[in-house]
């Protein structure tokens, strides 16, 4: 897959917005499908999808414009593979890539696509959900309030939330869940109205009948019922104890691990002539960071992206990205010598992913929580 390109044949329609739309325009098209596209002047300008709503998760204030919450995904054409598109809707965490021709944007490769051509292709055939699911599960108590869950979703950038009940599995609740709510509310209701969104308990809009999934099931099973009933994520159970989540995302990795070979988990961008000649010590510093990092217990990292923006002279930028299953760990910085700058960014990130081991210890007292195994 790394050399067969995406067929024109599979891109769908995507709805189209200009920039300055109304994100309560928007957002009914959300819940419905991936996500929108946003032009201005005519030329594209990014996508808005679910993740983005969770970013900032006001959802009482929809007027905004819908430009100051989306964000630019890669342009994908008739030369884009498809092992680049998993690359690049696993990387942004998107749900949709457009697809651009002649300068027009023609529609959109969306997720369920790919996942059909995963079936079709028989890459994860092999495998067994317990191979890829996440564990510790983050989930939320049943008598949580729709705020918990909300800043529950927005700390740990998810859409999909287990509902607990004396640590049993009762329920699950979406982003699209409490949209739907939301969306309930008059627009022109009074304050005290719409502070009944953020009071109301998860338990009050939680889906009760869960798709679930066993941890010995294979996992073209999960594909299917990602496609078929067009979810995100699958708690997984051993019994009736809830032991994982395997999300779409879980999925992605999986491809993109299979599909590059071993050393290949360093992604540069920004190199130029003067630049080239360093590569190799840039894979390097990367790759011992991975190591380090590797022997930080709960942090599991999958790729480092590093970003290089040469400045004048010897000054670099460079912005470090850490891709671990529980999410993206970034730091930037700036200064004189291109060594020098990337083991100041990957000694940053370093410290950071030491924090977030913490953090996933302390969490554990809170009401939206990390729920071990």
């Amino acid at each position: 897959m790394e050399h067969i390109p995406v067929p024109e044949e599979l891109i769908e329609e995507a709805k189209i917005f200009q920039h300055d739309t109304p994100l309560v325009k928007v957002i009914p098209t959300i819940t419905k499908e991936e996500g929108v596209i946003l032009t201005k002047d005519n030329k594209y300008f990014g996508i808005v999808d679910k993740r983005c709503l969770v970013k900032s998760l006001n959802l009482v204030n929809e007027n905004q414009a819908s430009f100051k919450i989306a964000k630019r995904v890669p342009l994908i054409n008739s030369s884009t593979s498809i092992m680049h598109a998993t690359e690049y809707m696993y990387l942004n965490k998107s749900r949709l890539l457009p697809y651009e021709r002649d300068t027009i944007i023609k529609g959109a490769l969306k997720r369920n696509t790919l996942l059909r051509i995963f079936l079709s292709e028989h890459l994860l055939s092999a495998f067994k959900v317990n191979d890829f699911m996440t564990t510790p599960v983050i989930g939320i108590d049943v008598n949580a309030t729709l705020a918990q869950a909300k800043a529950t979703m927005k700390n740990y950038n998810i859409v999909t939330l287990p509902v607990i009940n004396q640590d049993r599995l009762v329920g699950i609740i979406t982003l699209t869940d409490m949209l739907v709510y939301s969306s309930k509310i008059p627009e022109r209701a009074p304050p005290f109205r719409k502070s009944d969104i953020n009071r109301a308990k998860v338990s009050d809009i939680m889906q009760s009948n869960v798709f679930t999934i066993s941890k010995n099931s294979s996992i073209d099973d999960a594909i299917r019922s990602f496609v078929e009933k067009n979810i995100s994520s699958l708690p997984v159970l051993e019994g009736n104890r809830l032991i994982g989540m395997l999300t779409v995302s879980d999925i992605l990795r999986g491809v993109i691990k299979i599909g590059r070979k071993e050393h290949e988990f360093v992604m540069i961008s920004g190199l130029d002539e003067e630049t080239e000649p360093y590569k190799e010590d840039v894979i390097k510093e990367a790759s011992d960071l991975v190591n380090n990092i590797s022997q930080l217990s709960g942090i599991e990292p999958d790729y480092v992206s590093i970003d290089i923006k040469h400045m004048k002279g010897n000054r670099f930028e460079i912005k470090a990205r850490l891709y671990t299953k529980k999410g993206v760990i970034t730091s930037s910085y700036n200064g004189f010598g291109l060594l020098e700058v990337l083991k100041e960014a990957l000694d940053r990130v370093y410290n950071m992913a030491i924090k977030e081991k913490s953090l996933l210890i302390s969490e554990k007292k809170n009401i939206g929580r990390i729920y071990e195994i």
